[in-house]
């Protein structure tokens, strides 16, 4: 992209101060490199990625929290108590996976900040 006198953004979207800058009118190329091309869409890949997961993680809790609440109370209300017997199982399976989600979303971020970092 070609910009006329105006300084390139940096990758925060700032605008950095260009030293002996071109003056006003002059053409500068403002086109990124393709490894900092690719590198800025596996970034923006990444973020979404990490945002559907933790969309996904509250949705799983929610819907953990008001299933066992709901047969809760269907059990206590029918004085069916050996139905609270089967709660563990499905528990468990939400459990692993939300501890799933969550290490994931921490692998995420992690490369995420090795990439700042590089």
């Amino acid at each position: 992209m070609l910009a006329l006198g105006r300084s390139p953004r940096s990758l925060d979207g700032r605008r950095e101060p260009l030293s002996n800058g071109p003056k006003r009118g002059h053409v500068v190329d403002t086109t990124l490199p393709l490894r900092l091309q690719a590198a800025l869409a596996e970034y923006q890949a990444l973020r979404a990625e990490t945002l559907q997961k933790l969309s996904h993680h509250l949705q799983l809790y929610a819907v953990s929290i008001t299933g066992v609440s709901v047969v809760i109370g269907w059990a206590v209300t029918m004085q069916r108590y050996d139905v609270l017997l089967v709660i563990p199982i499905p528990a468990t399976a939400f459990a692993l996976r939300y501890v799933w989600e969550q290490t994931v979303i921490i692998m995420i971020g992690d490369y995420l900040r090795l990439l700042s970092l590089a």
